[in-house]
């Protein structure tokens, strides 16, 4: 997850440069499959109240890019919050 973080933290800016108010919790939920590799990653509307939708889809974007090692046994499904304030 520390691999994506500063291209998390670049969406972030982005918006904070139009709003620099924008304050709030994106809820990522995603699929580890066979080979590591991250699909259906969505945010969860109902933990993330982030008001810039077009942050939200760039930091959905950032996960695609992730690179796990194979889960044993199969599919891993992950949720990860995270809380976006003008100060971090």
């Amino acid at each position: 997850m520390r691999q994506a973080l500063p291209k998390v933290r670049a969406c972030y800016q982005e918006g904070l440069a139009k709003d620099p108010k924008l304050a709030g919790r994106v809820t990522v939920a995603f699929v580890i499959d066979r080979e590591g590799l991250v699909s259906n990653a969505t945010t969860n509307p109902k933990t993330t109240d982030l008001s810039d939708e077009q942050v939200s889809k760039c930091i959905v974007q950032r996960f695609y890019e992730l690179r796990f090692p194979a889960p044993e046994g199969g599919l891993v499904t992950v949720r990860y919050p995270m809380v976006f304030s003008p100060q971090d």
